[in-house]
């Protein structure tokens, strides 16, 4: 699950852990580094009051293997001095009188010790017990340290949140105001010449020139297309004019009583009805692109329907093709006839084309227009490549009214799903609000998340 944060937390939240980070390092280099010292302290200051201890006594007149009053007393209160085993504490004499000389560290009775052990020239030996427990408890050195570390932390954690606020202010500021910017202004209109002057010669400034330039010519390259469109479909009504109106004076003629020439004459009809159709088609393209731009009236589906499919007969007039219209719930869109009278051809034209025998089911539901064929279908591949089609794929089976279909859906705000299997049949439907929202009762409503 990916969290949405904006660039500002994330900021603030990176200078705060590593204030946190570099501030606990810190305090554990300390804490460390503290330790190593106050030990290896310990270790020279029993080694120092050893070897003092030793050259005081050699001074003395007390003999190696006494304890008497007259001995030198150890100059720390936690260090306790022995000559031979009859005085030391019962656990030193089991542990230590068995050991070499040298430097040790024992426990005892929650006790730790430091521990020094020499041979003397007279044959006795010498133990020195440095009490390090009592002495960290006297100084409280590291127990002081730790309680500081909350202190310490503390303003690291302000000063990085501090940080972390000016930072985010200065360095994303411009960004998020750019940001807000096209989040209220859309993409649906040009950005201003003066839009780019808003922003320094940096990075931000940079991304600003390059979304202001994809910008315009993402609406030149729409306003290209659509001016062709419109251009080309004007410049082509003249001839298909022309055609028709030559096919008119050609069946008012004798000639037409030539079969084979009668034939030739209604193809040429056919075509000439086919390109007008795309003309038409073109033509509601190039003048409206989104929803916003279109003019809404009411279309009754049903009367819609029952007129197209009139139109588009002669498409199965020698084929043994059944068409059936079910009208399940009576239907006004807020849409104009022409818009819906588009929709409905191009899919009509397309079933009727591609299925030689069987039927053709117009299903008009609450929200839904389904057309069903018994056609030749499309294989799954090439479905798949259809639902995911940017207007380059041209799917065996389904003509090229499906750009237009889809295109049409996308700027109503519908959805277009499209059920189909190889020498089966297709099954194409409009919703006329978003597809979870559709109510559609057939399985197709639910596959269609490619659109």
């Amino acid at each position: 699950m990916r969290f949405k944060t904006g660039l500002r937390s994330r900021i603030i939240l990176v200078f705060i852990s590593f204030s946190l980070l570099l501030g606990s390092l810190i305090v554990l280099g300390v804490i460390v580094s503290t330790q190593i010292s106050e030990t290896r302290s310990k270790q020279r200051t029993i080694k120092m009051e050893a070897e003092y201890y030793l050259r005081s006594h050699m001074s003395t007149f007390a003999a190696p293997t006494s304890n008497s009053f007259f001995m030198p007393k150890p100059s720390s209160p936690f260090i306790n001095v022995y000559y031979g085993e009859e005085l030391l504490p019962e656990w030193a004499k089991n542990d230590l009188t068995r050991v070499p000389p040298g430097e040790y560290s024992r426990t005892s009775n929650q006790q730790k010790y430091h521990i020094i052990i020499r041979n003397l020239p007279d044959g006795e030996r010498f133990y020195m017990l440095y009490n390090v427990t009592r002495l960290d408890a006297s100084r409280e050195s590291l127990s002081s340290l730790r309680v500081t570390i909350l202190g310490v932390l503390m303003p690291i954690m302000v000063f990085g949140f501090v940080m972390g606020l000016i930072t985010a202010h200065k360095v994303i500021n411009p960004l998020v105001t750019l940001a807000d910017y096209i989040k209220e202004r859309g993409t649906g209109s040009p950005l201003p010449d003066d839009f780019v002057n808003n922003y320094g010669d940096d990075e931000i400034g940079f991304l600003a020139v390059t979304l202001k330039n994809s910008l315009d010519e993402l609406h030149a390259s729409v306003a290209r297309e659509a001016a062709f469109a419109r251009d080309a479909s004007h410049e082509l009504r003249t001839p298909v004019t022309t055609i028709k109106g030559a096919l008119e004076l050609l069946e008012n003629s004798s000639a037409v009583d030539d079969e084979k020439l009668a034939r030739i004459v209604g193809r040429i009809q056919r075509a000439t009805a086919k390109m007008e159709h795309l003309i038409k088609s073109f033509l509601w393209l190039s003048r409206y692109e989104t929803i916003g731009e279109f003019d809404f009236e009411e279309a009754d589906t049903l009367s819609v329907v029952n007129e197209t499919v009139q139109e588009h007969m002669y498409l199965i007039r020698d084929k043994s093709v059944k068409v059936e219209v079910e009208e399940l719930y009576p239907q006004k869109l807020p849409v104009a006839p022409q818009v819906m009278s588009i929709l409905v051809s191009n899919l009509l034209r397309n079933a009727f084309t591609y299925t030689q025998t069987g039927k053709v089911t117009i299903i008009i539901r609450e929200k839904c227009l389904t057309v069903k064929d018994t056609g030749m279908g499309i294989s799954t591949a090439q479905l798949s490549l259809l639902r995911k089609n940017s207007g380059k794929y041209h799917a065996e089976g389904f003509g090229f009214g499906v750009a237009i279909v889809r295109r049409l859906c996308f700027s109503l705000g519908w959805s277009f799903l499209i059920e189909s299997e190889k020498d089966k049949g297709t099954a194409v439907t409009l919703c006329y609000n978003q597809k979870e929202d559709c109510g559609c009762d057939t399985k197709v409503a639910a596959v269609e998340e490619g659109l």
